[in-house]
C-alpha cells in the first residue's frame, strides 16, 4: 500500500496552534489557511470548464425582457462536490441492510465531513478564486459543502462567464442565466453548482378551503371550529390514536420543519390550547439573516407546526427559517443536516424539476445524502397540481423537488372520508379537474430509480413519486388557526389542505413510531425509505398501509399496490409500528429487468464500491511504573499508548492523530517525549496541558500500535493524595468516543516505593510553550473563554456549578453564523451526576460520571459584538472522594478563524476537601 510522510512544514504549523484546536470535532486538524492560486501571473492562458444544468428548462422559448441590472446584488451558494461518492452510496446501503455490520451505524456530521466532505484544500482553492473575482465570502458551511458569496451581477457574470437576463414567467419578472457558467479547469471537478444565479421562488404546497360563519356550508364530518379535521379525527383515521394512547407521542424526538416564511407564535399557541395539546415545544433556527416575520406564505408555517403538534404532541419542533432564494434554500437544508438535531424533517415547499435545473437537483442530493448517512428522514410534499407540477403548465408532466430526490420521502395527497369518531371510512387519490389541483406524482426526469424502489408496479428506470400519501384535499382539509395580517384570508379558524399538510402529518407519525421503536429496543426508521418499502414487499402481521385504488392525480390512476398517484398508500400508524418492532425485515432485492413507462434521457450514476469505507477507531491506554503508590520525591514514569483497532478504517495523512493530556497539581520537573510525535506542553510544574501530533507514517493502518508517549515528573504533593492524569486521543471521523479517553491514578506516600522501570525507547523531547499573552495581530476576530465558579475549595458531596463563557475580546464583531464554534472538555475523576447545558449550545457527553469528554457546538446565529459574550454553558456535578485533593479540568475552543488561538483553552483547578460531616467526626 502506498504510504506517505506528512509534510514537516504543515506539522510545524499545526504544532504552533495545536493547543487551540478542538480534538474531537475538527476537520483536517489545522487553521484554515488560504494560498492564492489564481493570480494572473500564474495563469497566462486560462482554460475553463462548463458547469452544466444551470440553464432552466422551463424558460426555454420565453422571451428575454432585458439584461438584469449590472449593479444588482446576487447572493450565491457555491456547492462543492463530495469526495468518495461511491463509498458513500455503499455505506448508506449498508446502513439500511440488516445483514451488514454497518446496519444503523449512522455517522455524525463530523464523521461525514471527514470521510466525504470537500477537503480544506479544495475549499481554499474555491475561496481564492471567488475572492480573485471580487466576490465577498459570507460563510463556509461546517461540512465544507457550501461556500456563500456575494457580488454584483456584473462581477458574477465576469467571474463565471455567464449572461443573466430578466424574463416574464408565470406572472412574475425573474432573472436567470442564459448560458451555463464556467470556472477554471482546475476547479471543474470541485464545484457542483452555483445557486443564486436565478431567483425563481419555491412554492408552498398548501391549498385553502375557507368556511366563513355565513359562507360556505361545512362539509361533514369536518368538525373543527372553521371546518377541517381535528387532531383526534386525524389520529383515529390513521391509527395514531393507539400509539399516542399507549404513551408514544414523540417524547424525546425532534422534528425539523423547513420554512421560507415566518409565523405568529400566538396562532400556534391558540391551536395547542384549543385542542389540549400541551405547552409549546417549538423554537426557531434562523438562517442567512432570515427573521420570523409572517409574510404572505405564513399560513404554510402554522399549518406545518399545527399538523405536527396534532400527531406528535410531545415532540420538540425546530423551525428552520431561511430566505426564499437559491442560496437560502440550500443553506437552510444544509443547516438541518449539519446541526443533526432532528431525525425527522418535514418539508412543505418545492419547485418542479424543470424549474430547479439539474445542477440544483444535484446540489440538494448531496445535502440529503449526508442526512441519510446520519439517519435523518425527510418527508416532502409532492406538489398540489397533480402530475403537472410546473405551475402554469397544464400539458407537461413533471414532478416536484425535493420530493423527487432518492434520499427524500415524497408524500402525495388523497381525499379522506371518516366515520363517527374519526374512524377510517374510505380514501381516494386527490384531484380536482375544475381548478387543476391534485396530489403530485410521476417520474423523475433526472434521478434514476433507487434500489429500495422494488416490488409490484415499481418498474420504471427512473425515480417514481410519491412514496406514500395522506389526506390533502382541501375539501377534506385540516383544522388550522391563522391570523397573520400578511395573508388576506388568515382571519382565524380555517380548513387547509395540500400535500404540505400530508408531509408534516407523516413526519409526526414517524416521530411517534421512532419513540415506540426506541422503547422496544428496536431499530428506528433511519432515513425511512427501506423500512417503508420492506413493509410493502413482505407479508406483515398487521396491514401497515391503506391501499388507495380509486381516483387519479389528473393523469396517473390509483390502482392496487403501488401507483404514481398515491404511492404505497396511507398509514395505519399502530400497525406499522408493531410490524417494524416484530423483527428484522430483509432488505429488498432490486427487480432484475425494469420496464420503462416513460423514456427520459438516462442519467449516469456512480458505481458503488463493493464495501463501504470503514471509519477510524483509535483507543488509548495509560500505565505508570510501580504500583498504586509513589513516594514524595520519587519520579513518576508514565507511558501513553495509542493504537488503531484491527476492525477499524485507516487514518489518512490529511486527518492526523492528536493526543491531549491534562496533569493535575502535584508534579514538578515534568518532561514529555515520544518517537515520531511532535509535542508541546504549557510548563514543567503541574497543572500542565500537553498536546501531541503523530508525525510518523500515514495512513495509520488498522491494528497499528503507535510509538508510546513518555511522561516523567517528580512527585511534589502532600502525603495521601490521589493524583489522576487524563489523556484523550482523537482523529476526525473516529467512530466512537468511549475508548478515546484514559486515566492513570497513583496515591502519594511518605516513603519511596519499589519501581520497575518501563522499557526505554528512542524519544523526541517536547517543546515548551509558556502560557503567556502575546501582542495580537490587527483586524482579526479574537475569542477567549473563562470557567468560573463560586469559590475555589469545595467538599465531597457538594454540588458545584461552573459557568463557561465565550467572549469577543478582539477589535471587530464576530459572526457566529459564518464560523462554527466548537468546545471540547476533559473532566477527570471526581464528579458524579454531571449535567452540561447552555442556550443555543448542542452538547453531548460520554457519560455523567467523570472521567468524561464533552463536546459543545454553538447553534445560534448572531454576531458577538466587541466585548460581549455568548450564552453561557453551565456545568453542574456532585463531588466524590475520587476528586480529592483537587480536580483539574481542561476545555478547548475551536473556531474557523481566530487571531490568537493561545487563549482558546483553559485549565481550571478546584480544591476538594473531605465531606463536612467527615471533618466534624
Amino acid at each position: 500500500m502506498f504510504k506517505i510522510k506528512p509534510d514537516p512544514r504543515r506539522i510545524h504549523h499545526f504544532i504552533l496552534i495545536s493547543v487551540a484546536v478542538m480534538l474531537a470535532l475538527m476537520t483536517n486538524g489545522a487553521v484554515k489557511t488560504v494560498t492564492p492560486i489564481f493570480a494572473a501571473s500564474h495563469i497566462s492562458q486560462p482554460t475553463f470548464h462548463v458547469l452544466p444544468g444551470h440553464v432552466i428548462p422551463t424558460l426555454k422559448g420565453v422571451a428575454v425582457q432585458h439584461a438584469t441590472a449590472k449593479n444588482n446584488i446576487l447572493h450565491l451558494a457555491v456547492s462543492l462536490t463530495l469526495r468518495n461518492q461511491a463509498d458513500l452510496t455503499a455505506l448508506i446501503a449498508a446502513q439500511n441492510d440488516s445483514n451488514s455490520a454497518y446496519y444503523q451505524h449512522f455517522l455524525t456530521p463530523q464523521q461525514f465531513t471527514s470521510q466525504f466532505g470537500p477537503t480544506q484544500t479544495t475549499v481554499n482553492q474555491v475561496v481564492n478564486f471567488l475572492r480573485s473575482q471580487g466576490l465577498a465570502i459570507d460563510a463556509i458551511a461546517p461540512n465544507n459543502v457550501i461556500i456563500d458569496a456575494t457580488g454584483t451581477v456584473a462581477q458574477v457574470e465576469k467571474a463565471f462567464k455567464v449572461t443573466i437576463n430578466n424574463y416574464y414567467c408565470s406572472g412574475h419578472i425573474i432573472y436567470a442565466p442564459a448560458n451555463n457558467p464556467s470556472v477554471p479547469d482546475a476547479l471543474g471537478n470541485a464545484i457542483q453548482s452555483i445557486a443564486g444565479l436565478n431567483n425563481i421562488p419555491w412554492n408552498p404546497q398548501s391549498s385553502i378551503y375557507i368556511n366563513y360563519k355565513n359562507g360556505r356550508k361545512k362539509i361533514r364530518p369536518l368538525i373543527g371550529p372553521g371546518g377541517g379535521y381535528t387532531p383526534n379525527e386525524l389520529r383515529t383515521a390513521y391509527g395514531a390514536d393507539s400509539l399516542i394512547n399507549a404513551g408514544y407521542s414523540g417524547t424525546g424526538q425532534t422534528v425539523a420543519i423547513f420554512e421560507l416564511d415566518g409565523y405568529k407564535p400566538s396562532d400556534v399557541d391558540t391551536y395547542l390550547s384549543t385542542y389540549n395539546l400541551g405547552p409549546a415545544k417549538y423554537s426557531n433556527v434562523l438562517v442567512d439573516g432570515a427573521t420570523n416575520t409572517p409574510g404572505d406564505s405564513s399560513i404554510e408555517v402554522v399549518l406545518d407546526m399545527e399538523a405536527v403538534s396534532a400527531l406528535a404532541p410531545n415532540a420538540a419542533q425546530k423551525i428552520y427559517i431561511g430566505p426564499n432564494n437559491g442560496s437560502g434554500v440550500n443553506d437552510t437544508y444544509n443547516r438541518i443536516v449539519t446541526d443533526n438535531l432532528a431525525k425527522v424533517t418535514s418539508i412543505s415547499w418545492g419547485l418542479c424539476e424543470p424549474s430547479s435545473g439539474n445542477a440544483e437537483l444535484a446540489a440538494l442530493d448531496n445535502i440529503f445524502a449526508q442526512g441519510a448517512a446520519q439517519g435523518q428522514a425527510f418527508f416532502a410534499a409532492s406538489g398540489d397540481t397533480g402530475a403537472y407540477d410546473c405551475r402554469g403548465d397544464t400539458t407537461t408532466l413533471a414532478i416536484d423537488s425535493p420530493a423527487s430526490d432518492p434520499y427524500v420521502v415524497g408524500v402525495g395527497g388523497t381525499h379522506l372520508l371518516i366515520g363517527t369518531g374519526g374512524t377510517y371510512a374510505s380514501e381516494s387519490a386527490w384531484s380536482n379537474v375544475s381548478n387543476g389541483t391534485g396530489g403530485g406524482g410521476g417520474i423523475s426526469s433526472y434521478f434514476t430509480r433507487p434500489g429500495y424502489q422494488t416490488g409490484i408496479n415499481l418498474t420504471n428506470t427512473h425515480r417514481m413519486v410519491p412514496d406514500i400519501s395522506a389526506d390533502a384535499d382541501p375539501s377534506t382539509g385540516y383544522s388550522v388557526y391563522c391570523t397573520a395580517a400578511a395573508v388576506s384570508y388568515c382571519s382565524g379558524w380555517l380548513s387547509i389542505g395540500g400535500t404540505s399538510a400530508a408531509a408534516p402529518l407523516w413526519a409526526a407519525i414517524a416521530s411517534d413510531i421512532n419513540h415506540y421503536l426506541i422503547a422496544q429496543s428496536k431499530p428506528v426508521l433511519g432515513n425511512a425509505h427501506v423500512p417503508l418499502y420492506n413493509l410493502y414487499n413482505n407479508a406483515q402481521v398487521y396491514p401497515p398501509f391503506h391501499d388507495i385504488t380509486t381516483g387519479n392525480n389528473l393523469y396517473y390512476q390509483a390502482t392496487a399496490n403501488y401507483d404514481l398517484a398515491t404511492g404505497l398508500g396511507t398509514p395505519n400508524s399502530w400497525n406499522m409500528a408493531r410490524d417494524l418492532a416484530t423483527g428484522t425485515i430483509p432488505t429488498p432485492t432490486p427487480s432484475p429487468t425494469p420496464v420503462p413507462t416513460l423514456s427520459p434521457t438516462p442519467v449516469p450514476t456512480l458505481t458503488p464500491s463493493p464495501t463501504p469505507l470503514p471509519l477510524p477507531d483509535l483507543t488509548i491506554q495509560q500505565i505508570h511504573a510501580g504500583g498504586s503508590n509513589l513516594g514524595i520525591g520519587q519520579t513518576l514514569s508514565e507511558q501513553i499508548s495509542i493504537s488503531s483497532l484491527p476492525s477499524a478504517g485507516a487514518v489518512s495523512g490529511s486527518n492526523l492523530v492528536h493526543m491531549v493530556a491534562v496533569l493535575p497539581v502535584g508534579l514538578k520537573n515534568v518532561t514529555v517525549s515520544g518517537s515520531n510525535w511532535s509535542i508541546i506542553m504549557t510548563g514543567a510544574l503541574s497543572p500542565i496541558l500537553i498536546s501531541a501530533t503523530y508525525i510518523g507514517t500515514y495512513p495509520v493502518l488498522p491494528g497499528t500500535i503507535l510509538p508510546p508517549i513518555r511522561l516523567s515528573g517528580i512527585v511534589a504533593s502532600a502525603v495521601g493524595i490521589a493524583i489522576t492524569d487524563t489523556a484523550v486521543v482523537q482523529t476526525p471521523g473516529d467512530r466512537q468516543s468511549a475508548n478515546n479517553l484514559a486515566t492513570d491514578t497513583f496515591v502519594t506516600v511518605a516513603q519511596p516505593t519499589l519501581i520497575t522501570p518501563l522499557s526505554v525507547q528512542t524519544t523526541i523531547p517536547a517543546t515548551l510553550i509558556p502560557l503567556t499573552l502575546q501582542a495580537l495581530p490587527l483586524g482579526l476576530p479574537n475569542l477567549q473563554f473563562q470557567l468560573t465558579h463560586n469559590g475555589n475549595t469545595f467538599y465531597v458531596g457538594q454540588a458545584v456549578t461552573s459557568t463557561l463563557t465565550v467572549s469577543n475580546v478582539g477589535p471587530q464583531p464576530f459572526n457566529t453564523g459564518s464560523q462554527l464554534l466548537h468546545l471540547t472538555g476533559v473532566i477527570p475523576v471526581g464528579f458524579s451526576n454531571l449535567s452540561i447545558s447552555g442556550t443555543n449550545w448542542q452538547v453531548t457527553t460520554t457519560a455523567n460520571t467523570s472521567p468524561i469528554l464533552f463536546f459543545a457546538t454553538y447553534t445560534g446565529v448572531t454576531q458577538i459584538p466587541i466585548g460581549q459574550s455568548l450564552p453561557p454553558i453551565l456545568i453542574t456535578g456532585t463531588l466524590t472522594t475520587g476528586g480529592q485533593p483537587s480536580i483539574t479540568s481542561a476545555i478547548y475552543l475551536n473556531v474557523d478563524t481566530d487571531s490568537y488561538p493561545q487563549n482558546n483553552f483553559t485549565i481550571d483547578t478546584i480544591g476538594v476537601l473531605p465531606s463536612q460531616q467527615a471533618l466534624q467526626e
